[in-house]
């Protein structure tokens, strides 16, 4: 699976993937990144970037297998490229991971930049451009880290960012135990990944989305406990039947951990374009 990062903070994240075996990594941005990087010359405004956007044929011979993973985030004035760039990717299956940054602290040019490319990519997503958009918001991803020591603030962001995005890859490619992930309904691209913590149930989202039509529940659970507990599927029924209403859906899958202990994670899908708050 090919993975690219445009921009900083997009390509320190894709640099993330480089531990694990599956991915091929590429780099959009105008410093070097190392291989797999395509260097642009850097500009001081957004439009610029566009205006002088590459053609990125030679860039896309390089991918390995027409599953690609993006991920960009709206600081970034090369941010503006990707629009280009997804439009050279129809032929290919794209799912893309944007991150909000903390917009209070940006230029009056950046939070417009952010504002337009973060719209314009869930517009992109619900007319079927590409497969699907995921958001994150580096203010929640802090709040559910807690506190962060100052050096390697962002390598501990990106890392639970990355990890949480490859785990989902697992898991979507693998056979639960119990239960299935139903893939969401064609109208609703647009989605949220949050932590679910199996001792109080509570659910932390990376991105809160208004509007939620559809949600998966995925609990990786210890093998051993999967074995012993004998009340655990009821409970994690109950558990689930007080999210249903008549306008969500609702489906999860059990899977098997080596690790002691249980994490769950909540994907939430929408159709509904996510205004800035």
């Amino acid at each position: 699976m090919n993975v690219i990062g445009v921009g900083g903070a997009g390509c320190k994240i894709a640099k993330q993937f480089t531990q694990y075996p599956q991915y091929t990594v590429h780099y959009i941005d105008h410093r070097d990144h190392g291989e797999g990087s395509l260097v642009l010359k850097k500009h001081d405004h957004p439009e610029k970037y566009e205006e002088n956007a590459p053609d990125f044929t030679s860039f896309l011979q390089h991918l390995s297998e027409d599953d690609v993973i993006m991920i960009i985030c709206g600081a970034s004035f090369v941010s503006s490229v990707a629009l280009r760039l997804l439009e050279k990717m129809q032929d290919k299956n794209v799912t893309v991971h944007y991150i909000r940054p903390d917009v209070t602290m940006l230029s009056k040019v950046k939070k417009l930049n952010e504002k337009v490319i973060r719209n314009v990519l869930q517009h992109f997503a619900r007319s079927g451009k590409f497969d699907r958009i995921f958001l994150w918001d580096n203010q929640k991803t802090e709040d559910i880290l807690g506190d962060v020591p100052v050096i390697g603030f962002w390598d501990t962001i990106n890392q639970l960012i990355s990890s949480s995005i490859h785990m989902l890859n697992i898991f979507r490619n693998t056979e639960p135990v119990m239960g299935e992930l139903e893939t969401p309904s064609s109208t609703c691209r647009i989605t949220s990944v949050g932590i679910k913590y199996l001792e109080t149930n509570e659910e932390k989202m990376f991105f809160p989305l208004d509007n939620v039509r559809e949600s998966c529940y995925i609990y990786n659970i210890n093998e051993g406990r999967l074995k012993e507990s004998t009340g655990l599927l009821k409970q994690i029924r109950n558990d689930l039947k007080t999210k249903l209403t008549e306008s969500l859906n609702v489906s999860f899958g059990i899977f098997p951990s080596q690790h002691d202990r249980d994490i769950g994670y909540v994907l939430k899908h929408t159709s509904f374009v996510q205004e800035q708050r």
